[in-house]
């Protein structure tokens, strides 16, 4: 049985990669892009920032940003 942090962690991935999706066309783009370490998360893969509430909430701000073309 899954703990109560593994389903919210679960939830927060499944939530950001749907998001990261309609950003990028797709969900095989989306995953390479979780999968990526990017250097404005300090060298972090979105995903692993991700990893709790705090970092889940800086990558949907981040991907709402690429949404609206603010890349800084």
């Amino acid at each position: 049985m899954m703990s109560i942090h593994e389903a919210a962690r679960t939830a927060r991935a499944d939530d950001l990669l749907a998001r990261a999706a309609e950003l990028f066309g797709s969900s095989e783009a989306a995953e390479a892009w979780l999968k990526t370490p990017l250097d404005m998360l300090e060298g972090q893969t979105p995903l692993a920032c991700a990893d709790a509430e705090p970092g889940a909430r800086f990558v949907q701000d981040l991907i709402g940003r690429l949404e609206h073309g603010v890349f800084s």
